[in-house]
């Protein structure tokens, strides 16, 4: 639920930007199922993630226009830490 949480916080604060790894939305039973922030926001999310579908992201980032990568793994993506540490670092360097 961390994207999540993130993503529902960042609509109320003025982030700079929201790094998110299979954020967990449009989720059943989940309170809130639209999303209207307009902040810099990256998505990394894996193609074989079994607990958060990779088409909620896809639908998320279409629907808000944001940068979305699908990348090899699972929903904890830690057989692609190298490639999230390199798109971290590239969003890191974007929100200045």
């Amino acid at each position: 639920m961390g994207g999540y949480v993130s993503l529902v916080a960042s609509e109320q604060v003025n982030a700079k930007g929201v790094f998110l790894l299979a954020p967990a939305l449009f989720m059943r039973g989940y309170k809130k199922q639209s999303y209207s922030n307009n902040n810099n926001i990256e998505i990394v999310h894996g193609w074989s993630d079994d607990i958060v579908p990779p088409e909620n992201s896809i639908r998320f980032a279409k629907n808000i226009d944001c940068s979305l990568h699908l990348i090899s793994g699972d929903h904890r993506l830690s057989a692609s830490m190298e490639v999230v540490e390199n798109l971290f670092l590239q969003f890191l360097k974007s929100c200045h």
